[in-house]
């Protein structure tokens, strides 16, 4: 990724430039205390004073020193300082003077510059949330904001923006390596194996041992193409096709096993690169070089792999729960047929009794 693609140009436009105060702005960040006023008594000429206010009211509010001034604050701080306008000449604003209002900045008011340490604590926290695929733009937002909550004097956009870009190329070429070095030419082979077209879905007896097939129409699916969607279904037939993608995905997965150590992907980078796989369109990936499509397949592979697990157990739970229900329904049905039964005979057997009881009266008046 570009580093001039992680904030756009407006965005990096204002990150440069002093930041737009309101009228409350400028009273909360433009107010003096007796520190600061001790420190304006040291400085000879109004123009050094009004700068001085106009950088540490910049400072707090953004993090960043400036040489720009906006005419709105220095008109305020004018004022407030009762300074006469002819009196300000900021246009020789000199960069001998700049130096010396940052070094009071650093000795007397407790900030801190950008220096090598600091750039060195930048760059692991940046390797840090590379190994979880962090955005560029969130990585830079969060480095922006550690850098200003511990009074960390900010550089510029493109001063920061280069080390996020030359680390994510660091790393990308430090997993592309380790990668490679787990894995044989056979190995690799059989990865690129997911970009060729079958006229039917993988199974266990393919084995991914699949010749490409020339004739076959341009809509044919991929194998790659195939593994990124499962079925719900509990469907005999649709559990027998997720059955062939897992014996793919599994011996897929066998071969990743060694590099899981080497890779160090957290399970929120894996899910990154699998979800760019299952998005990205198959000439995407095609165009990738092997090293690059590697780290793709071997996310793509780990999160299909236990993703496709998850959907066979909750096939398996379906289906008891759906065999429970019939069974319960069956019983149930059983259990009023037997019951109605019962009744039935019960009925007619109280019926022939009272026949009976009825023939044995009328024969006893009869006698």
């Amino acid at each position: 990724m570009s580093l001039f693609n992680i904030l756009n140009s407006q965005e990096r436009t204002e990150f440069d430039l002093p930041p737009k105060f309101t009228g409350e702005d400028r009273k909360r960040y433009f107010r003096t205390n007796r520190e600061l006023n001790d420190i304006l008594k040291t400085f000879r000429s109004p123009t050094s004073k009004i700068a001085f206010i106009l950088l540490y009211g910049y400072l707090r509010a953004s993090g960043k020193l400036f040489q720009s001034f906006r005419n709105d604050d220095i008109v305020y701080v004018a004022n407030q300082l009762k300074i006469q306008n002819h009196e300000v000449r900021l246009n020789n604003y000199s960069r001998q003077l700049f130096r010396l209002h940052k070094k009071i900045f650093t000795d007397k008011l407790g900030y801190t510059v950008f220096d090598e340490t600091v750039e060195k604590q930048v760059r692991e926290q940046i390797r840090f949330a590379l190994r979880s695929q962090t955005r560029h733009r969130q990585i830079f937002g969060s480095l922006a904001d550690k850098l200003f909550k511990d009074m960390v004097l900010l550089p510029t956009y493109n001063a920061l923006a280069s080390i996020i870009d030359e680390e994510s190329k660091l790393y990308d070429r430090e997993i592309e390596d380790r990668l490679i070095c787990c894995l044989s030419i056979e190995d690799i082979e059989r990865f690129d194996k997911l970009l060729t077209k079958v006229n039917h879905p993988p199974t266990r007896d393919s084995n991914l041992e699949l010749q490409v097939d020339e004739t076959l129409p341009e809509n044919t699916p991929y194998i790659l193409t195939q593994l990124k969607r499962f079925n719900q279904s509990n469907r005999p037939s649709k559990v027998r096709k997720n059955l062939d993608s897992l014996d793919i995905l599994q011996e897929l997965f066998k071969k990743f096993k060694s590099a899981k150590d080497v890779v160090n992907f957290t399970d929120e980078g894996i899910k990154y690169y699998a979800l760019l796989t299952i998005k990205q369109k198959l000439y995407q990936i095609i165009r990738k070089s092997t090293e690059a499509r590697l780290i793709y397949f071997y996310c793509f592979v780990s999160h299909q792999y236990y993703r496709l697990n998850d959907t066979l157990a909750d096939t398996i739970l379906m289906s008891v729960s759906s065999f429970n229900n019939q069974v319960k329904k069956a019983v149930e049905t059983n259990y009023y047929e037997t019951r109605t039964q019962k009744d039935m005979i019960l009925k007619e057997s109280q019926e022939s009794r009272k026949k009976q009881s009825t023939g044995y009266q009328i024969m006893r008046i009869v006698i």
